[in-house]
């Protein structure tokens, strides 16, 4: 798909970007906005982990709900049933809480995979000061 095809398919996901911007995120030299990131997973059927390179897997892996036997689902739909509206919101702050754990679990293993903590801090300092000229491109503003 050539940049101005892709700028044109952005354009259906509410995002008007030049091609020179889309370049200049190909090539490394430019982080897309957060809206332009979520677009573009979405276009290419990509998680946003794949396209930022923090995943080798192009899709998250899916849970299989086939695997687990509709009786048990049907009494854990029956069990959230009693809760009440407080109780629900503390399982799901707790549920959020452990999924954020090992959400920093795995980003600590990509720390180590590169390096260790050095190497991020190292990476960083480069990032940040090859965007410094181009802040605004990287808030989303078009190139």
């Amino acid at each position: 798909m050539s940049q101005a095809d892709v700028a044109q398919e952005l354009v259906r996901f509410g995002i008007e970007t030049g091609q020179s911007h889309i370049s200049n995120i190909e090539q490394g030299a430019k982080l897309p906005s957060v809206p332009l990131l979520v677009a573009l997973a979405q276009m290419f059927d990509v998680s946003t982990d794949y396209l930022l390179g923090l995943s080798d897997r192009p899709r998250p892996a899916r849970i299989a709900y086939a695997s687990v036997p509709g009786q048990e689902v049907d009494q854990l739909a029956q069990l959230l049933s009693l809760l009440s509206e407080e109780q629900r919101k503390a399982l799901l702050s707790v549920a959020e809480a452990y999924a954020y754990r090992n959400l920093v679990r795995r980003l600590l293993d990509q720390v180590e995979a590169i390096g260790g903590v050095a190497a991020l801090e190292e990476t960083l300092r480069s990032l940040d000061s090859s965007l410094a000229p181009s802040r605004d491109d990287a808030r989303g503003d078009t190139a």
